[in-house]
């Protein structure tokens, strides 16, 4: 390889020519490093296109490749979490599958702690969400039923109960109301 060539080049599975300075692979991983023989300490020659497209990743999206070398140059960090958010489950997880054999280590639980939902207004921190608070009370059959519509309603319309803090009567240990919090996609 030609050792003035500043950048590297993976080809994906759609033909995107994604490009990565050869800095950051020969001083973040060693294995890839020598697959692709970039110091040329090896006379084997990588699977290329030309002189500077490497078909290593040519089974992957262009996602796939983008996340494995983030991870590679970068911890785990709210940027790579952003990435990860706009992916398909198929995408992250062949960018994992790979990155074991190569040794970027992408947590396999990552694209699923990513995309659970925040329960509160605080954890909504893109506001993908609204939220809403309604107090139901039980303490009779009237009101029971008019709570019971109430909160119907709210589930046929996509609302989904995230939290419920229930208001128990001391004297009789049962339930006379309860406030349920709601959460819907905006």
């Amino acid at each position: 390889m030609n050792d003035n060539i500043k950048f590297v080049s993976f080809i994906s599975n759609d033909n995107s020519i994604i490009n990565i300075k050869k800095d950051d692979i020969i001083n973040n991983n060693p294995v890839l490093c020598h697959l692709l023989n970039l110091t040329n300490v090896f006379s084997d020659k990588p699977d290329m296109y030309d002189d500077n497209i490497y078909r290593i990743f040519e089974n992957l999206s262009r996602k796939s490749i983008i996340l494995l070398m983030k991870c590679m140059i970068n911890e785990i960090n709210e940027d790579i979490r952003e990435y990860v958010r706009d992916m398909e489950r198929r995408e992250f997880y062949d960018a994992v599958d790979l990155g074991d054999t190569i040794c970027i280590m992408i947590p396999h639980d990552l694209f699923q702690t990513v995309m659970i939902p925040p329960k509160t207004e605080k954890d909504d921190i893109y506001n993908a969400y609204q939220f809403i608070k309604e107090r139901m009370d039980y303490v009779g059959i009237h009101e029971i039923r008019e709570s019971n519509s109430m909160l119907e309603k709210f589930l046929e319309n996509k609302w989904v109960v995230v939290d419920n803090n229930e208001i128990i009567d001391k004297e009789t240990g049962l339930m006379i109301s309860n406030t349920i919090t709601m959460r819907k996609k905006i």
